[in-house]
């Protein structure tokens, strides 16, 4: 009798935690997956200017908003050409994944993290090539206005490290990896068609 009372206390206990986690989750389902397209601009990118930096300041961001989830994946390309010959190129593939909170109708934050691959290739004005790959890992934190339903201004930080790899022509290091921990400032502009 009281194994039997005990499982009816369960399985009604299991009912009532269930009954508004369904709700809950037809609500989230019937919420549309809302995508855009977006462009960054490093608001601090005082590296970016130089040839050295290999990793694309400037990205192209396809926000997919999923209730309160974000999934961003994101695309870079940096390249320059030097008047003696050399030249060289980086293409950054990277995703973020966000929780989303609404504060106001027309104000989002959020918070999450991004991470990233940079493919580097350079060439030397004698004509070696070397190639490596880069990888960043970051924590950040945004805000975003919906100045109309379907575009908005925002901003973003960063808190993150970037592993820089070595560069290598034909076996021989060219440049050592190294890696570097460093914060990131963002603008934002977001379309959603």
């Amino acid at each position: 009798m009281i194994r039997s009372l005990a499982r009816a206390t369960v399985l009604l206990a299991a009912l009532a935690v269930a009954s508004p986690a369904l709700a809950e989750e037809k609500a989230a389902s019937d919420t549309k997956a809302q995508v855009g397209i977006g462009v960054s601009i490093d608001a601090f990118d005082f590296a970016g200017l130089a040839i050295t930096n290999r990793l694309p300041t400037n990205q192209i961001y396809v926000p997919i908003n999923i209730g309160v989830l974000r999934i961003e994946p994101s695309l870079g390309y940096f390249s320059y050409d030097e008047d003696a010959g050399g030249s060289g190129s980086s293409l950054f593939l990277g995703v973020g994944g966000f929780y989303v909170m609404k504060p106001a109708p027309a104000f989002n934050y959020y918070a999450g993290a991004r991470i990233g691959f940079n493919f580097v290739n350079l060439k030397n004005t004698g004509g070696a090539t070397a190639s490596g790959t880069d990888f960043r890992l970051a924590a950040a934190v945004g805000g975003e206005w919906m100045a109309t339903p379907r575009f908005s201004l925002g901003a973003e930080a960063q808190f993150g490290r970037t592993g820089y790899g070595q560069l290598e022509s034909a076996g021989v290091v060219i440049q050592p990896a190294v890696s570097s921990v460093n914060t990131v400032g963002l603008v934002f502009v977001r379309f959603y068609p």
